[in-house]
C-alpha cells in the first residue's frame, strides 16, 4: 500500500496501511511497540551502522518486517501468532524472529510454522525458567517451551560473556532428539534499542534468538538459494 489512500486497505488484505509492517490483534498496519521488547529484538538484529548513534546490529543492512502479535498485557494468543506468521510468509520473510512463547503446545501455531518452514529459517527464543525440555533429566519434570522445542524451529538458549549457559536460561536434556533447543548465542547484558531514542542492556533467551536470526540472515544473504 506504499501508494495507497491513507486509512483505506487498498490491497484487501485485511490490514489498513500495512507499509511498514502489521498488528493482527487489533488488525492494522501500526505495529508500533507498547513495551521496548520488539525494539529491542530488532536492534540487535538490525541497527543500522555508519551513523554515529548507538550499537551495530548482526545483520544491519537487512530489511526488517515489524509483526505485533502479542496484546498490549504481554500476552500472545496462539491465533495472532499464526496470523502473523501466515503474513509474513505471504510478504516474502526469509527469516521469523519468534522471542516469545509458552509451555503449551497449539496446534494453530504448529500448522502455521509449518508452511513457513517450506520458506524462510525460524527461530525462537527457549525460555528464562531455567528449565529442561524433555525426559529422562530430572527434576523438576520436564517442560518443553513452543514454539522454540519444535524440531524445524531453532531454539535458541542464553550464553553468558563467557560462553557458558546463562543460569535463567531453559536448556536442552538431550542432543539430537525432536524435542529441541539447537544452540547457544549471548543474551546476557545484550546492548540495543529502545523507543524514543533510548538503549539498555537487557538479559533473556529472547536477546540471544535475534542474535541467531541476525547470523541466519547473513547466511541466507549468502546462500540465496532457498533450496
Amino acid at each position: 500500500e506504499f501508494s495507497g489512500n491513507p486509512g483505506v486497505d487498498d490491497d484487501g488484505n485485511g490490514y489498513v496501511d500495512d507499509i511498514h509492517g502489521a498488528d493482527t490483534v487489533y488488525p492494522d498496519g501500526d505495529p508500533r511497540d507498547d513495551h521496548g521488547h520488539g525494539t529491542h529484538v530488532a536492534g540487535i538484529i538490525a541497527a543500522q551502522a555508519g551513523n554515529s548513534e548507538g550499537g551495530v546490529g548482526v545483520a544491519y543492512n537487512v530489511q526488517i518486517m515489524a509483526l505485533k502479535a502479542a496484546q498490549y498485557s504481554g500476552v500472545l494468543a496462539s491465533s495472532d501468532i499464526a496470523e502473523a506468521v501466515y503474513y509474513a510468509v505471504e510478504k516474502g520473510a526469509d527469516v521469523i524472529n519468534m522471542s516469545f512463547g509458552g509451555y503449551a503446545r497449539s496446534q494453530v501455531e504448529v500448522d502455521a510454522l509449518a508452511v513457513a518452514f517450506g520458506q524462510a529459517v525460524l527461530v525462537a527464543a527457549a525460555g528464562n525458567d531455567s528449565q529442561h525440555n524433555e525426559w529422562p533429566c530430572y527434576p523438576p519434570a520436564p517442560r518443553a517451551m513452543y514454539p522454540a522445542d519444535l524440531n524445524w524451529v531453532l531454539g535458541v538458549m542464553a550464553s553468558t560473556e563467557t560462553g557458558s549457559r546463562a543460569w535463567f536460561s531453559n536448556w536442552d536434556c538431550t542432543p539430537r532428539t525432536s524435542h529441541e533447543y539447537e544452540l547457544l548465542a549471548p543474551g546476557v547484558d545484550v546492548w540495543s534499542t529502545l523507543p524514543e531514542e533510548q538503549y539498555a542492556a537487557w538479559d533473556g533467551t529472547s536477546m540471544a534468538a535475534p542474535v541467531v536470526s541476525g547470523i541466519a540472515a547473513l547466511a541466507r544473504t549468502r546462500w540465496a538459494d532457498k533450496d
